[in-house]
């Protein structure tokens, strides 16, 4: 496991609602303070953490109105392809160095798949 800042924590977080739909493109994230409030943390770490999202592209910032989500719906399904490759290669690279094969990584992954979701 390595050691990960703060403000990547929280990234990941408001990041995961960007890309599943939660926040939606163009809507208006909470402000720094209610994130900072939420997450028990400073509102200096929280503009990190904004600043971290807004380096990404997935959201920006409007001076007088707050942060929002990127408006670019095709931008947030590429992100999510990215997000979803990178996650899957560290899956495997991870479930390789414990001596998994090939065939054993897709059969832990189909294992853990519900049956419904097979289906689709």
């Amino acid at each position: 496991m390595r050691n990960r800042f703060v403000k990547d924590i929280i990234a990941e977080k408001i990041g995961i609602k960007i890309l599943s739909g939660s926040y939606p493109p163009a809507s208006k994230l909470p402000s720094i303070r209610e994130v900072a409030g939420q997450e028990n943390r400073s509102t200096t770490t929280v503009q990190r953490t904004f600043y971290e999202l807004e380096r990404r592209g997935l959201i920006y910032k409007n001076r007088t109105s707050g942060y929002f989500v990127i408006h670019n719906r095709q931008r947030i399904i590429q992100l999510k392809i990215e997000e979803c490759n990178h996650l899957t290669r560290v899956l495997y690279t991870e479930l390789k160095k414990l001596g998994y094969s090939e065939q054993e990584v897709t059969a832990l992954l189909e294992k853990h798949i519900p049956a419904e979701e097979q289906q689709n």
